[in-house]
């Protein structure tokens, strides 16, 4: 069986890439892989602001982006998404 590409990610440092009109940003933040009975399998992204913690969840069922090794010192792997990744329902 092979393993996710979510699953991979799990306790590393990931930077999320994302466009919001037109402003290129990147996220920096930990990464944990979980299965639950609600959600399915899901990558949570917690990521620490000085405006305030939040975190970025994939569900892995429905995310088809992009992850590749990431050469920037401190992260680990870059995680791109588009506008249809995202979403404002809290999981």
């Amino acid at each position: 069986m092979r393993r996710s590409k979510l699953a991979q990610l799990h306790a590393h440092t990931v930077a999320v890439e994302l466009e919001i009109n037109g402003r290129a940003l990147s996220l920096n933040g930990t990464a944990h892989y979980e299965k639950s009975p609600a959600l399915g399998a899901v990558l949570r992204i917690e990521v620490r602001d000085p405006a305030g913690d939040f975190e970025i969840v994939l569900h892995e069922d429905q995310w088809k982006g992009r992850v590749t090794k990431s050469k920037q010192a401190g992260v680990d792997f870059r995680v791109q998404l588009g506008a249809t990744d995202l979403s404002t329902q809290p999981s």
